[in-house]
């Protein structure tokens, strides 16, 4: 139970919507998770930064989440404060000469509507991917042979202590789905690199990549991705080799469609998750001798 005053002086922050026990399930794409001790959305910037600041103070553990599309959540919870940049001052998008701006809050989705109207190119092959922009910035979300760091200019984030830093494309460093941004620091905004393109034609090449996704991947509630590709292989390949392709833990099920996929049926448990990841990974390990590396985040209940 949060006391009183923690949560007082908590609200008196944020300026926005504060929940306590927040069912996780609820802003994850698995739809699985227990309670957030304190579910937080931030009215703006400088709320956020004030209570990222006290926090770090307090020595209570933080941390942001997009749209929850690539977090498993364990069914006992997270302790301290869940933090989701959702307020439209998060969610901004606009263009200025060869530069998409965009707040970390904003959906990946509109960004590529966005990109259609204006009739700027460049961010196409992120169509269909589920998330945010900060989100997809801090694991270098990428399909069709590009990725988040061949495009970005550079990012806003918000430090432990609540300063502010701009950091150019020179100063980050990308890596297969992941990016040095290190845990304590928060992307507030991004830019990205883009130029001018009928829209005809990002419509066109969207609408491709929307429909190969949708071909390619699974429907229903899920993490997308649950391991990176190791070097010269794919994940996916190697689970349905190992014959796993269908396997179910309660209500969740190794996708029949991609390997790579766990789908909850309905009322899928985090646990049953964890259990069919553990389960691929041996798998794996006995018949190829290799070790696969989760894609997505695996929190513990005080995981920061």
């Amino acid at each position: 139970m949060v006391e009183e005053d923690i949560l007082n002086e908590i609200k008196g922050r944020a300026g926005g919507e504060v929940m306590v026990n927040e069912m996780m399930l609820r802003h994850t794409t698995l739809r699985v998770g227990g309670p957030a001790e304190v579910f937080v959305e931030p009215v703006d910037l400088p709320a956020f930064r004030k209570l990222v600041s006290w926090a770090r103070t307090m020595g209570i553990v933080t941390r942001v989440i997009g749209s929850g599309s690539n977090i498993l959540v364990p069914d006992e919870g997270i302790k301290g404060i869940t933090i989701r940049l959702s307020s439209p001052s998060f969610r901004m998008i606009g263009v200025r000469g060869d530069e998409m701006l965009c707040g970390a809050g904003a959906r990946i989705s509109d960004l590529v509507k966005y990109c259609i109207e204006k009739g700027m190119g460049g961010l196409e092959f992120l169509a269909a991917i589920p998330g945010t922009v900060g989100g997809a910035v801090a694991m270098n979300a990428g399909a069709w042979g590009r990725d988040i760091a061949g495009v970005i200019r550079g990012v806003t984030v918000v430090h432990a202590d609540g300063s502010v830093s701009r950091i150019g494309r020179d100063g980050l460093a990308f890596g297969y789905r992941k990016c040095s941004i290190p845990r304590g620091e928060f992307i507030v905004s991004a830019t990205f690199g883009v130029s001018c393109r009928r829209s005809g034609e990002i419509r066109e090449e969207v609408a491709g990549h929307a429909a190969e996704r949708r071909r390619r991947f699974p429907e229903g509630p899920s993490a997308g991705s649950i391991f990176k590709n190791p070097p010269g292989d794919y994940a996916g390949r190697m689970i349905e080799a190992a014959g796993l392709k269908g396997e179910t833990c309660g209500r969740a099920q190794i996708s029949t469609v991609h390997a790579n996929f766990i789908v909850n049926l309905g009322g899928a448990r985090a646990v049953d998750v964890l259990r069919l990841i553990e389960m691929a990974g041996e798998a794996v390990q006995r018949m190829f001798s290799v070790e696969l590396e989760p894609e997505i985040d695996i929190l513990s209940e005080v995981t920061a």
